[in-house]
């Protein structure tokens, strides 16, 4: 991997490579957004592979990526100061995805929604999966499908911090997602 980039010495990068998806963790060490976008060269990526997804690290945005394959290689361009970039092979499952940020309040049930993120997989709009939250309650079945909610009540034993809940199993990648509670 190469960067297209004045402040070579600043960027870091890696490439994680899968069954079912490549990641690339790229960016400048200290996250700082770049002024305009930043080209990367890929020392390599299936020929399968045709979309990559930038998730910026900092705000939880996605965007797809521009991917270039040229006699002179392949390259993605990168707006975010340190992403990771998901460059899902054909049979990848979807990733879940959960709100930004998620408070949860001591007083009665919280719905939280789940959603799947596969825009490489027009055969997939729903996944069934089961979810688990350790320390917290989950009312109802844990077996849920997505896209969807799980109704989660906070005991009054609980203490305040951060709690996770996690999709344990599932045809979807696996997920989980710190929630705060007061």
């Amino acid at each position: 991997m190469s960067i297209d980039t004045g402040e070579l010495e600043n960027w870091a990068g890696r490439l994680w490579k899968t069954d079912t998806y490549w990641l690339l963790t790229c960016g400048n060490r200290v996250a700082i957004t770049p002024d305009m976008p930043v080209m990367v060269k890929l020392s390599e990526l299936p020929s399968q592979i045709s979309r990559g997804f930038e998730f910026n690290t900092k705000t939880g945005a996605i965007r797809e990526v521009e991917l270039i394959r040229n006699p002179d290689g392949i390259f993605c361009s990168l707006t975010s100061g340190f992403s990771a970039v998901l460059f899902p092979l054909p049979q990848c499952p979807p990733l879940v995805q959960f709100a930004q940020t998620i408070t949860l309040s001591r007083a009665g049930a919280n719905q939280v929604s789940l959603d799947i993120f596969a825009p490489w997989r027009t055969d997939i709009n729903t996944v069934n999966v089961s979810v688990e939250a350790p320390g917290l309650t989950i009312n109802g079945s844990a077996n849920l499908t997505i896209p969807g909610n799980v109704s989660i009540s906070v005991p009054t034993t609980a203490g305040s911090g951060y709690y996770y809940i996690m999709v344990k199993e599932g045809n979807c990648m696996p997920a989980k997602k710190w929630m705060r509670v007061p």
